[in-house]
């Protein structure tokens, strides 16, 4: 995969967020129709629908998603799309980028330099409560059984479309980063 030319990457990964877009969009629907019972059903739905379209631009992109360090920059990329500000998304994207990339190519730095469990389940915890707390609150209108399937369609639709812009244009960037060197 690293020597294919991008044009042929982005030609096979160009209908993954029309994909991921349209099943998280019927997805809130559906949950929507039921009120706030559907809720906590949707977000797990969601979440996990986004890391696996994560998963597919990595895979993709030519990027290993068991390497724990390729785990905890697709669950950046949640965080990431859940940043509303320019410098916000900015400062998430500098982080996540961070988590990937090394300048030294000295063997001590680079295992010093390793993720373990503790910062691992650190970065999790983190996302995940960032994650949580932006949607609970965007899904707060779901309350209303009527409105909300197009409130929770909404959103979902929004969120998604977020997160596949966030991992096409990172995992795209890192595919371009590592032909080059």
């Amino acid at each position: 995969i690293q020597n294919l030319p991008i044009a042929v990457v982005d030609n096979k990964v160009r209908l993954f967020k029309s994909k991921y877009v349209a099943l998280m969009s019927a997805q809130g629907v559906t949950t929507g129709i039921v009120g706030w019972a559907g809720i906590p059903a949707d977000i797990v739905g969601l979440i996990t629908a986004n890391l696996r379209a994560i998963s597919e631009y990595a895979t993709y992109y030519g990027f290993d998603m068991s390497a724990k360090q390729e785990q905890i920059f697709g669950m950046s990329l949640l965080g990431l799309a859940t940043s509303t500000s320019g410098d916000e998304r900015q400062a998430a994207l500098d982080d996540t980028f961070s988590l990937v990339t090394s300048d030294s190519k000295d063997p001590e730095t680079l295992a010093l330099n390793q993720i373990n469990e503790e910062v691992m389940s650190r970065v999790l915890r983190q996302t995940a409560t960032k994650v949580a707390t932006s949607l609970v609150k965007t899904k707060a209108a779901q309350i209303i059984p009527a409105v909300g399937a197009v409130v929770a369609g909404s959103v979902n639709a929004n969120y998604t479309a977020s997160v596949c812009e966030a991992a096409y244009q990172c995992y795209r960037e890192r595919f371009l980063d590592r032909q080059e060197a």
